[in-house]
């Protein structure tokens, strides 16, 4: 999907429409970790985090900036030194190995160009605008350098369809390449 229209399912939203999903993670952190827990033990896919960060080694593509970063599931798989966190939630901040930084994904706290790869995993749905942090990815994220963005598809998880909003998210798998490819190229 490349062509700039939306999927058939999503033909009567607008646009730029979607819902951003709240996060609780300042005020339930428990669910988070209970999620985590849960993908670890009966997932039937491995968890993205470990072939995002192969991803990332394999083609010498460090330092690594998080966005997004939870409670740094990325840098369990990556070398001391190869990752820094970033997340606008203080209690996941808290609990991500240094080092993090509490800050938002449409303002990073970085010069231009400082990293050679950047993760927005399972982040940008939570956002209103995720176009904003895209570009704050591209300013930060340095020429030939490799952005890895993880969502969920409507249509993996069919008995959680009740919880989500009745149209397309803010971000989901079904929208992820139009959005990003409006920054960037060489899309896989």
């Amino acid at each position: 999907m490349h062509g700039g229209a939306l999927p058939p399912e999503y033909a009567d939203e607008p646009e730029r429409g979607g819902e951003a999903l709240p996060s609780d993670y300042d005020d339930r952190p428990e669910r988070f970790r209970t999620a985590r827990s849960v993908l670890r033990r009966h997932a039937l896919a491995a968890d993205v985090h470990a072939q995002v960060a192969r991803r990332f080694l394999d083609e010498g593509l460090t330092p690594v900036l998080d966005v997004g970063c939870g409670e740094g599931e990325l840098a369990r798989h990556l070398p001391d030194g190869a990752w820094v966190g970033v997340d606008s939630s203080p209690t996941m901040a808290a609990a991500a190995p240094g080092p993090v930084v509490q800050a938002d994904a449409t303002a990073l706290p970085y010069s231009d160009g400082s990293f050679a790869a950047l993760a927005l995993l399972y982040v940008l749905y939570h956002l209103p605008d995720p176009s904003k942090a895209l570009a704050e990815a591209h300013r930060v994220l340095r020429p030939g350098g490799l952005l890895a963005a993880a969502a969920p598809s409507r249509h993996d998880s069919p008995e959680l369809a009740h919880l989500l909003p009745a149209g397309p998210l803010i971000f989901d798998a079904e929208l992820a390449p139009e959005l990003i490819g409006e920054r960037f190229h060489d899309l896989e």
